[in-house]
């Protein structure tokens, strides 16, 4: 995005369009509150959708529009890293139950899943509306679908009544695949099937130095934040220390004592730091204690948040 808006904000510091980031992510969710607690419950007692709208620097945003846009493009980012790399086309695809419905344009077409898991990853390259681009781009295959979205249909297009997709067409079908991303990743989690009397329960397993979840808050303590709240609040490379910090919690009985002391330091320094940046940012008091119990949670370390912090702030003194 800030490429694609140039001049200063291209040449800003990464630091500075992030806390921007922030600041949007945070106006469209504050916005979207006030839209709700303004419209308040219908006659019928179910809450109305409200249509949020946020003022960025004059630019007027759909706020709740935008919110699912950046959830959806945060699981999409997940989801492809899952499948390896930045995204092949030849290694991703969707399951059954993230497809949204076949529209009309698509049956016309040809247009199937395996296109919608090529216009994923090309939005994931290249973003929403450069049609252009993604036809450029050779490991997509879409060129004979987008054709239509950046110029005028061809004359054996509109006689076969294969003229589409139009470049409406494709960014609602974008958000619509996004929402469904989103719709099954807040899918709840079936309970498990209920054991019959007397029969024995299998001890959960563990891997090398996890701690038992129930233990990780304590009573009372804070609340750690989802995965996508701690990847868009301390950002993807903080959040991969994070990962190397649970690697060694897992793995570090089979290292070098040494070594896995002077990585611990490393990470738990460098985490410490985003931490403190990101919560004397927030005028939220409760952040900075919310994050060191993400950390600890996502590292599976068997100390708690607030021992962490300690930790962290020891080894930042010179």
């Amino acid at each position: 995005m800030a490429a694609d808006t140039g001049g200063l904000l291209a040449a800003a510091p990464q630091d500075a369009v992030r806390a921007l980031w922030f600041g949007l992510r945070k106006g469209c969710r504050d916005a979207i509150e006030a839209a709700a607690a303004q419209a308040g419950p219908s006659p019928s007692g179910s809450e109305r959708a409200p249509e949020a709208h946020l003022d960025f620097f004059g630019v007027d945003v759909k706020a709740a529009e935008f919110e699912h846009m950046a959830v959806g493009m945060f699981l999409l980012n997940s989801k492809l890293a899952g499948a390896g790399g930045r995204g092949q086309p030849g290694g991703f695809r969707l399951e059954p139950g993230e497809t949204a419905p076949q529209t009309q344009w698509m049956k016309a077409c040809g247009w199937g899943a395996a296109q919608d898991a090529c216009l994923l990853v090309g939005v994931h390259r290249h973003g929403i509306g450069h049609w252009d681009r993604l036809i450029e781009d050779p490991e997509l295959g879409l060129e004979s679908w987008l054709v239509n979205a950046v110029g005028p249909p061809s004359a054996e297009g509109r006689e076969a009544g294969t003229a589409m997709p139009k470049a409406s067409f494709l960014e609602t079908r974008v958000h619509a695949l996004l929402r469904q991303l989103e719709k099954m990743h807040r899918r709840p989690v079936k309970a498990a099937p209920a054991r019959r009397p007397g029969s024995a329960s299998p001890a959960p397993k563990r891997g090398p130095g996890s701690a038992h979840p129930a233990g990780k808050k304590g009573a009372g303590g804070p609340s750690p934040l989802t995965l996508e709240q701690a990847e868009t609040l301390l950002g993807g490379e903080t959040m991969t220390l994070v990962r190397k910090l649970r690697t060694l919690e897992r793995k570090g009985a089979e290292m070098a004592a040494s070594l896995v002391a002077m990585k611990t330091k490393k990470y738990l320094g460098d985490v410490g730091r985003r931490v403190d940046e990101v919560a004397g940012a927030s005028n939220d008091p409760h952040l900075k204690a919310r994050l060191w119990a993400t950390v600890s949670l996502f590292s599976e370390n068997k100390f708690t948040g607030d021992k962490l912090a300690e930790e962290a702030a020891r080894l930042q003194k010179p």
